[in-house]
């Protein structure tokens, strides 16, 4: 079949909805099938990839540049007629949404919505207070309501974000994003890599690997840095990524006194990702704001145990005192949570490792493959 997949976030861009965009689209088209790519078109050194992909111009986000909003896209309506597409897949409800949302109706084609992304949480980029803030989530979401409405099937990667969805009446199905379970697997502790960070040999690290932004709840590793060196001396906190609150946190570091212990990687390119995920003990995942948080699974995948915050998407990928912990999203329980887990990793690793084939990118194929021919 062809579909076509229309999102405002793509590379040269990448953070979690990324990856697994980019994952779901390979593995569907090693089944022979064909997936078109909207996107708006971001600068960029690095060489995109061409061929079935339309990028469209856009504008960056004053506060947070790295995403882009394509300006005027409904060319790309013709192109899915020209293209003989089968299917309309968006998964971002911004201008290139609004776009997939005309090309299905224009073209008379199924349609498919893939809710990735809590909106009404990330307002602080564009508008200056707290009121103001909570006027325009409870606006998102009623336009996030209005525009699930009109496609054939709405999509979330969480049983967490099915139930916030359900609180604003909008009907779901969970259909998790996959991860290459082959790619992200076991491997050899990477002494070597870790030291590049300034981890001495023989510590114990606590991974935070993706984007670096406010919403994450990064500072709660930060405060719980200094409660963990008591119980392990031996303990270091490796915070890798990039983002607009990169800054702030190195900041907030230094201002707690910390930095001998908590070091920032920066960017790691794609080649360092999987060895520094097997070179850790423990990954954290203190964010409230996933919809399903990809990087706990590629960490599971490497055969690292997580500590993630209860009552988020994390529910759905940690298993309690199995894979690794789910504790309240506060320094306290996150140094105690992570403790237990640098007492004994080797307890969690075979479990995080078998927790995650579940979420093999090509069983997530064949499910979003039988979604797609249920519609046709």
């Amino acid at each position: 079949m062809k579909a076509a997949f229309f999102t405002d976030t793509y590379l040269p861009h990448t953070d979690g909805v990324v990856r697994g965009i980019v994952g779901l689209r390979s593995a569907l088209q090693s089944r022979g099938n064909i997936v078109l790519v909207f996107a708006p078109k971001a600068p960029s050194s690095l060489p995109l990839p061409q061929k079935n992909h339309f990028y469209f111009r856009s504008l960056p986000l004053p506060s947070y540049p790295q995403y882009r909003a394509a300006i005027f896209p409904f060319a790309a309506i013709k192109a899915i007629k020209a293209q003989k597409v089968q299917l309309v897949h968006s998964h971002s409800p911004a201008t290139m949404g609004l776009a997939a949302l005309h090309a299905a109706k224009e073209n008379r084609l199924p349609s498919v919505f893939s809710f990735h992304t809590f909106f009404s949480s990330a307002t602080h980029y564009v508008l200056p207070t707290a009121q103001l803030q909570n006027a325009a989530g409870r606006a998102l979401w009623h336009y996030v309501s209005a525009y699930a409405s009109q496609f054939d099937a709405t999509t979330v990667p969480s049983n967490f974000a099915k139930k916030a969805l359900q609180a604003h009446s909008i009907h779901s199905i969970v259909f998790p994003l996959g991860i290459d379970t082959h790619k992200f697997s076991p491997h050899k502790k990477d002494e070597k890599l870790l030291c590049s960070f300034g981890i001495p040999r023989g510590a114990k690290t606590i991974l935070s690997l993706g984007r670096i932004a406010q919403e994450k709840n990064l500072e709660v590793l930060l405060h719980a840095a200094p409660l963990l060196k008591k119980e392990h001396p031996e303990a270091y906190i490796l915070i890798a990524g990039k983002g607009p609150h990169l800054q702030a946190l190195r900041k907030k570091a230094s201002s707690l006194g910390i930095t001998s212990f908590v070091k920032f990687a920066g960017f790691v390119p794609e080649k360092k990702i999987v060895p520094l995920y097997c070179s850790a003990d423990a990954f954290a995942f203190p964010s409230l704001f996933e919809t399903q948080g990809l990087a706990a699974i590629e960490s599971l995948a490497c055969a690292t145990p997580a500590v993630g915050a209860k009552n988020s998407a994390c529910e759905d990928i940690i298993k309690n005192n199995s894979n690794g912990i789910l504790c309240g999203a506060n320094a306290e329980e996150f140094a105690s949570s992570l403790s237990r887990v640098l007492d004994s990793p080797q307890k969690y690793r075979a479990a995080a490792r078998k927790s995650s084939l579940r979420f093999d990118v090509s069983k997530r194929a064949d499910a979003m493959l039988s979604l797609y021919k249920k519609l046709l």
